[in-house]
């Protein structure tokens, strides 16, 4: 996969022998390829598809508004990938603008949906009140 992006992006053969040891060469392959995959451009089987992962994600959201029904507070602990799932699916935006979305989600940050019968919304992205609150910078990180 990555040859194959430096040939249809040439800036990035001079991050490809970089990516593991500069973090931002990382960063620039990393989106490359996390945009490559979510339009569809990297399939394999060996790798779920972006497309598998949105119905996945979807049904998963679905499945639990319809267990615990309304007035209920739920967690679900997960990864970036999911929650540029579900940003795409509760926003109804293509699977690019939810990734450029979760390139800003911190580690451990707090989103949350509120829902019924009908829908489901966003009512809060990316909080991280619980890190600052300890007041220590460190502890805000990404990726």
């Amino acid at each position: 996969m990555f040859p194959s992006m430096a040939v249809e992006d040439p800036t990035l053969e001079h991050d490809l022998p970089k990516m593991y040891s500069s973090v931002n060469s990382f960063k620039r392959v990393f989106e490359g390829a996390m945009l490559k995959w979510v339009t569809g451009r990297f399939d394999t089987p060996r790798i779920e598809s972006w497309k598998d992962l949105q119905a996945r994600v979807s049904e998963s959201l679905r499945q639990i508004r319809e267990k615990h029904g309304r007035g209920k507070t739920i967690a679900v602990f997960t990864s970036g990938g999911a929650i540029a799932a579900s940003l795409s699916y509760v926003l109804g935006i293509p699977g690019e603008h939810a990734m450029r979305l979760n390139w800003q989600v911190v580690n451990t940050s707090i989103s949350r949906f509120m829902y019924n019968e009908q829908r489901i919304t966003l009512s809060g992205f990316n909080s991280i009140s619980h890190l600052e609150l300890e007041g220590e910078p460190s502890l805000v990180t990404y990726r």
